[in-house]
């Protein structure tokens, strides 16, 4: 087998890997930021972003019909917003909280 037999169809899947292991690097360098309401958005996003691409490619959604996408897609839109529901209280109350 050469590598023009391959299907022009299929992604690389050591690429995408290797894009989600850098995304992993930058979100733990952004945990040291000061910036806590910065660093949690940032932090989510790059999250987001990382549960797609394993949606996409890894779990082949992105070859499925638009039903199936609607229903990950809308699973992940109240992952969303439970995230941005949940900020608040992260942020404010693990900063007035004191000791262990």
């Amino acid at each position: 087998m050469v590598a023009s037999d391959v299907e022009a169809g299929h992604p690389n899947y050591v690429a995408i890997w290797g894009i989600l292991v850098a995304a992993l690097i930058v979100s733990l360098l952004m945990a040291g930021m000061k910036l806590p309401v910065v660093t949690l958005v940032l932090i989510f996003s790059v999250a987001i972003v990382k549960a797609w691409l394993v949606a996409a490619y890894f779990m082949h959604l992105k070859y499925e019909p638009f039903f199936v996408l609607l229903v990950v897609f809308a699973g992940l839109a109240c992952l969303y917003f439970l995230f941005v529901g949940l900020v608040p209280d992260v942020v404010f109350h693990a900063a007035s909280a004191v000791g262990p």
